[in-house]
């Protein structure tokens, strides 16, 4: 079996001037985000940044994020999974890509 996905363990300061330095726009789900995560542009380079389902989003990357998003949730429902809401986020994104580069 051979994976395709090249796995990069950076620190977070190495991570970020590498988003910055390369234009990435930087989007992270947070329970104050404004942003509908749909209304999100991801036809530019975007790093989409996911928090623990624990405790979110550290806070350490909040200030460094271009924008807050939310994925919006009916009546007292206050957070998902990590990995529904990672599915959920990166399914738009290629959505608005059409899908490219999937075999």
């Amino acid at each position: 079996l051979k994976f395709s996905i090249n796995i990069i363990n950076l620190e977070k300061s190495d991570l970020l001037n590498y988003l910055k330095s390369n234009n990435f726009n930087i989007v992270g789900t947070h329970t104050n985000g404004k942003k509908n995560y749909s209304s999100v542009d991801y036809k530019q380079k975007t790093a989409i940044i996911m928090g623990s389902e624990a405790k979110g989003l550290e806070k350490e990357w909040e200030k460094d994020l271009d924008e807050k998003i939310k994925i919006p949730m009916k009546n007292n429902i206050d957070s998902l999974n990590v990995s529904v809401s990672t599915a959920i986020v990166l399914y738009e994104s290629l959505r608005q890509n059409k899908f490219n580069n999937l075999s």
